[in-house]
């Protein structure tokens, strides 16, 4: 199932980025997605529930709750803390990796190196 990414890495940071130039973490994420065969909603918000067990997704017609998971697979959404704060998203592509638009660009980062600042790995169903 893997997905070929090779032409988003390197792409730039754009807050509120969307692409096909560049993204931020969530646009980069619902390309990632796509390439996936799923359909993450443009969402404006993302709220984890205070456990962590789920975070809310939503979007301006509903909230879709996406479980935690324990094994990460491809497809994955990974949920990274900034400042301590749970505000950054990537995507698990397999192979211990992870790939994100952080600044200055989209980037693939190993799994063990970010570590510390994973707070939770999601699995969006659809």
């Amino acid at each position: 199932m893997t997905a070929d990414l090779r032409d988003l890495i390197g792409k730039p940071y754009a807050p509120h980025g969307r692409g096909p130039d560049a993204y931020d973490c969530f646009g980069l994420a619902i390309e990632v997605l796509r390439r996936y065969g799923k359909s993450l909603p443009d969402a404006y918000y993302l709220d984890e529930n205070r456990s962590f067990n789920s975070v809310v997704i939503e979007d301006f017609a509903r909230a879709y709750v996406v479980p935690r998971v324990e094994a990460p697979e491809e497809g994955d959404l990974v949920l990274m803390k900034v400042g301590g704060v749970p505000s950054h998203l990537g995507v698990y592509i397999g192979n211990g990796k992870c790939i994100h638009a952080w600044r200055p660009t989209v980037k693939v980062s190993d799994m063990t190196e970010i570590r510390n600042k994973i707070e939770g790995i999601y699995r969006w169903p659809r």
